[in-house]
C-alpha cells in the first residue's frame, strides 16, 4: 500500500507542477530546412550522393522513370520565402507534404508525376508525409500505403482534386509507398 500511495502522490505532484507528457502530434523540425543558401546546397548535395537524382533547381532534386521532384523549403534566410511556406503542388501531380498545412515552417515535398509505384525510401521520404494533394487530371487516383514486414496498409489518398491539409496523427509520418493509377 505504501508504493501505491507513493507512486499516487509522485502523479499529483507532477500534475500539478503542469508536467505534461510529449504527444506525437508536435510540431517538429523540417529535415530539409536550413538557414542559408550554403546551408540548402550541402544538404542537396549530401542527399543527391545518398539517393541519387539530378538538381534541377535552387531547391529541386528530380528522379526519372518513375518521374518524382522533391522540393526543399527555401532557406529561412532567403528573400525567396513567404508568409505562406508551404509549397504549391503543380498540376497533374501528386504530392506529399513533409508538414501540415497549416504549420508555417513548411517543410520539404515529394510530387509523384506518372502512373506506377513509388517506393519512398529510394528518394529519402519514408516515415515523412503529414499532408496530400492530388492534381492528377481525370479519374486519376494515388494511394499511399505503409509497409510493415512485407504488407502494404492503405492509410491515406484520393481521387484527382482532392487533399488532406493534416492526415491525422495515426497516420502522420507513416508512408512508405505510393501508387498513381489512371482511374479512380
Amino acid at each position: 500500500m505504501k508504493r501505491t500511495c507513493g507512486v499516487l502522490v509522485a502523479l499529483i505532484a507532477v500534475v500539478l507542477a503542469g508536467a505534461t507528457p510529449a504527444i506525437a502530434s508536435e510540431k517538429t523540425p523540417s529535415k530539409f530546412a536550413s538557414s542559408t543558401d550554403a546551408d540548402l546546397q550541402k544538404k542537396i548535395d549530401a542527399h543527391i550522393a545518398k539517393y541519387g537524382g539530378k538538381q534541377v533547381g535552387k531547391n529541386q532534386i528530380s528522379w526519372e522513370n518513375p518521374r518524382a521532384v522533391m522540393t526543399f523549403p527555401a532557406p529561412t534566410r532567403s528573400a525567396d520565402r513567404t508568409a505562406l511556406a508551404r509549397i504549391a503542388c503543380q498540376t497533374e501531380w501528386f504530392c506529399l507534404y513533409e508538414h501540415a498545412w497549416s504549420d508555417r515552417d513548411g517543410g520539404g515535398v515529394l510530387a509523384l508525376h506518372d502512373y506506377g509505384v513509388y517506393y519512398f525510401y529510394e528518394y529519402g521520404w519514408n516515415d515523412i508525409a503529414s499532408a496530400w494533394e492530388n492534381t492528377q487530371t481525370g479519374h486519376a487516383r494515388g494511394n499511399v500505403f505503409d509497409t510493415w514486414d512485407g504488407q502494404w496498409t492503405y492509410i491515406f489518398g484520393g481521387c484527382a482534386y482532392d487533399y488532406q491539409s493534416y492526415v491525422g496523427d495515426l497516420y502522420n509520418d507513416k508512408a512508405d509507398s505510393a501508387a498513381l493509377l489512371a482511374k479512380c
